[in-house]
């Protein structure tokens, strides 16, 4: 029989246990996990082209049937040049290959359901390779993964990276994600030239640098702007705003004479607020834009500068400047309401452009394009997007690697995707190149004001989904604006980050050792009875 003492040991272990467990994996999971997969899950669509799914998207494919024959003829052009310049190099009399392995995901939307993105890559840089690796006695070929949508690669990066796999040699980040991979990711510093790192913005390059460490080069990037109803500014004889004391100015004054003239449905400002990445993305620009000058420090949620902005969104809600939808508000919802032509302002990214036109086109509807604005004149704020490519710390040829990166992100490159793909240039001298100002807005983007969201931490995904339900809270009256900076400051101070590690290795030895005591009371019983007893 067992004892009284036996038996009380047994159950009070048992209800540790299940208490520590239920705190580890229920509690936990619900506010912390959550946070992490809501980001991920909704970040997908943020920093690609912006395409309505209605019909919509069938308005545009139908004008882009033959679009993917036109990029085999792009890519084949492309190819071709590579091949006249490496017509005089000899073959090597070798059967031995070095493969790079790259992990990416679709950089051009119309083609993404398709194979052809890899392999033009495949291609291009096994040609480029004849010529770049001359001094290796092997062959150098790539082969080229590419993931149907970021989540994937995202899991997939992770999947190889935390297991320090040499797997992939190059891979394809999200410019938020550097933070997360930073420790993975090999610095190319000392391998690549310096003359290309001076060619890149400096907020573009910054977003590849952990500390001193240059883990990255900039693919292309996105810029949020703004979009206004150009017929409508004209009618009432207005300006462009360049404040946000303009921009409420203007909008009330439109909203009060075209609600007299019966046109009940239009709004005024929209950005989103829904409780997902993008509402972070609108608030740094907000708070960024009050900014007092120009090369000012952007300090988040710590200074007057995020107190006033969040102060002066509150107001635009109360006031009707912005309407209540933008709480219900992400890219695609805002700007579905922006082509029903119910919008007189709306922030969105570079990819709404091309949609508004095909929708605007042969209408009365005319828009334009503008920075976001800011609390005075000449000073801006616009998150910026885009994506990175980098060497894995963990590749076996970390020169090749390297210098491929170089490749993929130089001047070549990035000018091809720019003049035939619309992606914007993270180079400066791109944006005063004629070929590449015939399909980009050049006078637009190369003055835009680029600012990083704070994801230089390994936690952003957890670190975002704070920012972005705290704010909200606020947004919607349910927290003063004081406590919800507290509660984002706190995520980052290092002293409560120590506490809250510190706390989770205490209860993972607890449930630990309850685990071994219960199996080891349960083992005594059958075997060493006596040992207890004594």
């Amino acid at each position: 029989m067992i004892s009284k003492k036996q038996f009380y040991f047994v159950i009070i272990s048992v209800i540790v246990a299940s208490f520590a467990i239920i705190d580890k994996l229920c509690l936990r999971k619900i506010f912390i996990n959550d946070k992490v997969n809501l980001a991920l899950k909704t970040k997908r669509n943020i920093f690609k082209d912006i395409f309505v799914k209605d019909e919509l998207v069938k308005e545009i494919s139908k004008k882009d049937e033959s679009y993917a024959e036109y990029c085999k003829e792009i890519f084949g052009e492309f190819i071709d040049e590579l091949r006249e310049r490496n017509k005089d190099i000899e073959p090597k009399n070798t059967d031995k290959t070095i493969t790079i392995k790259i992990a990416l995901t679709n950089t051009i939307s119309n083609i993404s359901g398709t194979n052809l993105e890899a392999e033009f890559m495949a291609n291009a840089l096994n040609e480029w390779a004849k010529g770049e690796f001359l001094s290796y006695a092997e062959n150098i070929k790539y082969d080229v993964i590419l993931y149907k949508n970021s989540d994937d690669l995202h899991e997939t990066i992770s999947s190889y990276l935390y297991v320090k796999s040499p797997e992939y040699d190059i891979v394809m980040l999200d410019i938020v994600w550097v933070g997360q991979y930073k420790n993975y990711l090999l610095d190319i510093t000392d391998i690549i030239s310096n003359q290309t790192t001076s060619l890149y913005k400096e907020e573009n390059l910054n977003s590849c640098k952990s500390g001193t460490e240059l883990v990255g080069l900039p693919l292309y990037t996105d810029y949020g702007i703004m979009m206004y109803r150009e017929d409508l500014l004209e009618k009432y004889n207005r300006e462009v705003p360049k404040t946000w004391d303009q921009l409420e100015e203007t909008t009330l004054y439109i909203l009060e004479k075209e609600h007299e003239n019966g046109n009940k449905n239009l709004k005024g400002y929209a950005g989103q607020f829904s409780a997902y990445e993008g509402l972070t993305c609108n608030i740094v620009e907000w708070i960024y834009s009050y900014r007092e000058s120009y090369g000012s420090e952007c300090k988040y949620f710590s200074d007057e500068a995020a107190s006033n902005a969040l102060e002066k969104i509150s107001k635009f809600l109360d006031e009707g400047v912005m309407p209540v939808e933008n709480f219900e508000y992400k890219e695609d919802e805002s700007l579905k309401e922006w082509l029903d032509g119910n919008l007189i302002f709306i922030r969105n990214w570079p990819g709404s452009i091309k949609t508004s036109s095909v929708k605007f086109e042969g209408s009365s509807i005319k828009f334009g394009v503008t920075p976001l604005p800011g609390q005075q004149e000449g000073i801006s704020a616009s998150t910026l997007g885009g994506w990175v490519i980098g060497a894995s710390k963990f590749t076996k040829n970390q020169y090749i690697a390297a210098k491929t990166v170089e490749y993929l992100t130089g001047e070549e490159f990035q000018r091809f995707k720019a003049k035939h793909f619309n992606l914007l240039p993270t180079m400066d001298h791109l944006y005063a190149d004629s070929e590449v100002c015939e399909v980009i807005q050049c006078d637009l983007f190369k003055n835009m004001q680029g600012v990083l969201r704070p994801s230089d931490g390994n936690r952003y995904s957890e670190y975002t989904a704070i920012i972005y339900k705290t704010v909200r809270k606020v947004l919607l009256k349910e927290m003063t604006i004081e406590n919800a900076f507290r509660i984002i400051i706190s995520y980052t101070d290092k002293s409560i980050l120590f506490i809250t590690q510190l706390c989770t290795n205490i209860e993972n030895l607890i449930i630990t050792l309850t685990v071994i005591f219960i199996y080891a009371g349960i083992f005594a019983y059958y075997i060493y009875f006596s040992f207890f007893e004594k």
